[in-house]
């Protein structure tokens, strides 16, 4: 990875847009940013990590105004970093803007950022504005977090000092945060938490164990032995199988009494069932017995019942005939009554005519055609009202079309008569609307005049007071310019006396060059030292500083108030915010005008679309009108012709319905004659048919006479009735005699049997067996308790057991992965892994440290158990091959410190860079820490940075040392103003 350039705006103390163009310092590979302690150099590198990572250290939280320049609290300046860097072939920008309060606002503004990369054809935006995403896509291509970019990259002032003399905790910390082994103490916490939930198992099995052990006492009604509980499991399961082992036992003997008692039951249901069966048989006996009897007494009866269903057999094959020939004879009179009444109807409406057969069917066919003419005819009279009404509606019709075609006409005229009128307002509208661009450029003009006339006061008033504060500044000045003169005069005066404090006998004075001195100056009391005037000096020099500043600040405010004055031509501020008022009226005034055109345009517009409407409703209304006309014209010729031939077909009637009821009156009375008559001869035949069946089935089946065959006739429920009781008596009858011919019947003894002692018996049974019977089911109860007890007992210990061994496999895993208990390394997994990381980073740092302390010194890796109960492992210690001895870095001198610190950091800087993919880092920056090295080690330590720019890689130290100025030619300079802000320096 390297970086470019970074070009910050409104950053720290940098209130302008700063640009560092690190490209300018690569040929050379090696620069050095200097300026005073306070003035920014930090602030460039911080910079460069809040853009890649939106993270400043010294500034904490950077999601508020802790980044922006102090010096635009007043300003809507924006506050940026843009920062340009590579990573292998691909090119990069990535830019920050803070979250901070702009004036005037509540709310502060939303962090933002973006990352682009940089091609030959321009720029393309990779992600934008979300910031998590941002800082995902810059995470893929960087290859290191926040923390490792300053530990490879930026090593930052003291940081990596703190590396090397920090204990093994704090070492651990840093490690952790670098090389991401925080999954480690997730494995602790996982472990800890695994042997706590199988301790808790264990403890609630042991409780559940005890707790089931007391549940077989209760069972048993038995005491739990004395000191008995769920953590002896050999005790445990003797004393549950004693247990179950004595209730079987007597569960074996309960079962064989259930047996016996059960099969004197059994013997006690066979006695009385055999009982039961005799005497039931003695009762159907005597029921067979007396229901004989009873039969034999309906004998006669029964037998009179035989011979009337046979005659009524006979006569049941009679009646359907003689109902025939009734219904014949009925018929036939009937017939005659209608034959009557159709020929005096018939003579009554067609007088004149024979009322015999063939002159009704010739009236019959005569009138039909005639009926079906005046039918066609009394529905055309039927529709003339239809016809009458449109004719009315037709006419009605013309008369509307008229009246809506007059209307339109009467609209249209009055559309046409509006639109001059409408033509006069937009004109005056436009011309009204065309004075807006002149009075908006006034409107302009006069608010940048008023601002800067605001603005003229509020600097006059800071100027005003600049001046004051210059002149107390020179004042202070004065003084203490003053008080060094006056320091140098006492001084001047001593003189003497200090002189004779160098004089030695023999040696020449340096005044008279006598070498005796008999009687020296005395150094007078509260003598002005040379630390004195040196401070007085110092405060001087301070106090014109002061001046200066003080001075460039009026001047500067004197430009800025000369120039809001020139912007605002001299005019005040109370008659610009009057002109203000006017002219922001007169712009109000036209562009109200200029949305009077629009609505004036849009209804012109309108007007001509209800113009052009109009005229479609006028021509559609004349073509309706037309139509209408044409309509009454025919409806009304339909209307007389209808009427002409309606009257025709009355004739002699009032109506056509009347001449068409008469007719068909007439033809109904001659069809009426002509169906009675067929009718007529129709039943004669039937009723002669009839009376000869009757008389031939009356003598086959031997009736002298109808009266007789009626007389033996029995209707058909009745004589059902007689056939069942017939069948019944024959039915009881076979029964009775199946019944006395049984064997077990002939064979029964003549006294009732008894039934009382087999019941006594068995009752005696069935109480001894259900006693046995519950006695035994309530020792399966208890010994299915008993035994379900003590198997949930046994597979309580074998998971007990399991649970145990797991538990102290677990916690002992647990405790080694801590350090603790088998672990006598005191070293914990993390620790073992960070301990490798270690290793390899002090390997890294001694080739650098090596070469600069001239072999001398030697970083050691150690895993030696530290005192007390801390963890160990991560022990730094410095091997001095001058006397052979392990020291620890906190006895090394300041420069000593400085050089394994830098070897450390760099060292770490390796391994971090190749755990990350092994990318090359072409850029690098080493804050302060140089003033702490003499002039010889401070050289050993610049030509091993030197050395670190093999391969392309550019190196930027931060440092006030001067001969670190003085070996590197590149410098990046940061000026601080008379204003306080801090500008770059190339």
């Amino acid at each position: 990875m390297k970086i470019h350039k970074v070009r910050l705006a409104g950053f720290g103390p940098y209130p302008g847009t700063e640009t560092v163009d690190f490209d300018a310092f690569a040929d050379d590979g090696l620069f050095v940013i200097t300026g005073k302690t306070g003035a920014g150099k930090t602030t460039i590198l911080d910079a460069v990590t809040f853009a890649l990572f939106g993270d400043v250290p010294r500034y904490g939280n950077v999601t508020d105004d802790s980044v922006r320049s102090k010096y635009l609290v007043d300003s809507v300046d924006e506050t940026r970093v843009d920062v340009e860097f590579s990573q292998g072939e691909l090119r990069y920008r990535v830019s920050r803007i803070p979250s901070y309060t702009k004036p005037g606002n509540k709310n502060p503004r939303a962090q933002w950022a973006e990352i682009a990369e940089i091609t030959d054809d321009g720029e393309r935006v990779i992600e934008s504005r979300q910031v998590r995403k941002v800082a995902e896509r810059i995470d893929e291509i960087v290859g290191l977090n926040a923390a490792q970019f300053k530990q490879v990259i930026l090593l930052a002032q003291g940081e990596f000092q703190r590396f090397l003399v920090a204990d093994s905790q704090t070492r651990r910390e840093l490690l952790r945060k670098l090389f991401d082994t925080g999954r480690f103490l997730d494995y602790s916490n996982d472990l800890d938490s695994q042997a706590r939930k199988l301790r808790i198992e264990l403890e609630h099995t042991v409780t559940t164990i005890t707790a089931h052990l007391h549940s077989l006492g209760d069972e048993m009604n038995q005491e739990l032995p004395e000191g008995m509980d769920g953590s002896q499991p050999t005790t445990v399961l003797q004393w549950a199988e004693e247990l179950s082992a004595a209730q079987r036992a007597e569960m074996t003997e309960a079962i064989g009494l259930t047996a016996k008692a059960k099969k004197e039951l059994e013997g006690a249901h066979a006695a009385l069932s055999h009982a039961k069966a005799t005497s039931d048989n003695q009762l159907r006996r005597d029921r067979a017995v007396a229901r004989q009897q009873t039969l034999a007494a309906r004998e006669p009866e029964i037998a009179q019942a035989v011979q009337k269903l046979e005659a009524a057999q006979r006569a049941h094959l009679v009646q359907p005939v003689m109902e025939n020939t009734g219904e014949a004879t009925a018929a036939l009179a009937e017939s005659k009554l209608a034959h009557a009444a159709a020929v005096q109807r018939f003579r009554r409406l067609l007088p004149g005519l024979d009322a015999d057969l063939a002159v009704a069917r010739f009236q019959v066919n005569r009138l039909v055609g005639e009926v079906a003419k005046l039918g066609q005819a009394a529905e055309r009279e039927a529709g003339l009202a239809a016809l009458i009404q449109a004719d009315e509606a037709a006419r009605a019709a013309v008369e509307r079309s008229r009246v809506v075609h007059a209307a339109h006409t009467t609209e249209l005229g009055k559309l046409k008569d509006s639109e001059p009128v409408l033509v006069s307002r937009i004109g005056a509208a436009v011309e009204a609307a065309d004075d807006f661009a002149a009075a908006d450029k006034l409107a302009g003009t006069l608010q940048t005049q008023l601002a800067a006339a605001q603005a003229a006061e509020s600097i006059g008033a800071q100027w005003e007071q600049s001046l004051a504060e210059e002149l107390s500044a020179r004042k202070i000045a004065d003084q203490a310019q003053a008080d060094v003169t006056a320091l140098k005069q006492r001084q001047y005066e001593e003189y003497a006396g200090k002189l004779a404090q160098s004089l030695d006998d023999g040696v020449p004075c340096q005044v008279c060059g006598s070498v005796s001195h008999p009687a020296p100056a005395a150094l007078a009391v509260g003598h002005v030292t040379e630390d004195e005037v040196a401070a007085a000096e110092i405060t001087a020099d301070a106090a014109q500083q002061q001046v200066r500043q003080a001075a460039e600040l009026v001047v500067v405010l004197k430009t800025r108030l000369e120039s809001e004055r020139a912007i605002a031509q001299g005019r005040s501020v109370t008659d610009l915010v009057a002109q203000l008022d006017t002219a922001t009226a007169r712009v109000a005034a036209a562009r109200a005008a200029g949305l009077r055109v629009e609505e004036l345009t849009a209804e012109r517009a309108g007007l001509a679309d209800r113009i052009a409407a109009e005229v479609d409703e006028a021509d559609r209304a004349k073509d309706a009108m037309a139509r209408a006309e044409t309509q009454a014209a025919v409806t009304l010729a339909a209307l007389e012709s209808e009427i002409e031939q309606i009257a025709e077909a009355r004739g002699e009637f009032e109506t056509v319905a009347d001449r068409l009821a008469r007719m068909e009156s007439e033809l109904s009375a001659c069809e009426k004659l002509v169906d009675a008559s067929a009718d007529l001869a129709y039943a004669t035949e039937l009723a002669g048919r009839a009376q000869d069946k009757l008389a031939t089935v009356l003598v086959e089946q031997e009736f002298g006479s109808p009266e007789e065959a009626e007389a033996a006739f029995v209707p058909r429920a009745l004589r059902e009735e007689m056939q069942c009781q017939v069948a019944e008596h024959e039915r009881d009858a076979a029964l009775v005699h199946q019944t006395l011919a049984d064997a077990a019947i002939k064979e029964l003894p003549g006294d009732p049997i008894d039934l009382i002692g087999p019941q006594e018996l068995l009752q005696r049974a069935e109480d001894a067996h259900t006693l046995a019977v519950r006695h035994e089911t309530e020792l399966s109860k208890t010994l299915g308790s008993i035994e379900r007890l003590a198997g949930q007992i046994r597979s309580a210990l074998e998971a007990a057991g399991g649970m145990q061994t797991e538990y102290d496999l677990v916690q002992r895993l647990a405790e080694t992965i801590k350090g603790q208990g088998p672990n006598t390394k005191r070293m914990s997994l993390e620790t073992f892994a960070l301990a490798a990381d270690l290793e390899e980073i002090v390997r890294a740092a001694n080739v650098l440290l090596g070469r600069m302390s001239n072999g001398r010194y030697e970083l050691r890796y150690s895993d030696e158990v530290t005192k007390g109960m801390g963890q160990s492992g991560l022990a730094v210690e410095v091997n001095d091959a001058y006397n052979e001895e392990l020291r620890s870095p906190q006895s090394l001198s300041g420069g000593e410190k400085f050089q394994a610190s830098l070897a450390l950091a760099l060292g770490l800087a390796e391994v971090v860079t190749s755990r990350n993919g092994g990318a090359r880092l072409d850029t690098l920056f080493i804050d302060e820490g140089f003033g702490t090295l003499d002039e010889e080690t401070l050289s050993e330590v610049l030509d091993t940075i030197d050395d670190l720019r093999e391969g392309g890689r550019t190196v930027g130290l931060i440092s006030h040392v001067g001969h670190v100025k003085e070996r590197i030619p590149n410098h990046l300079g940061v000026q601080v103003t008379a204003g306080g802000w801090s500008t770059l320096v190339h």
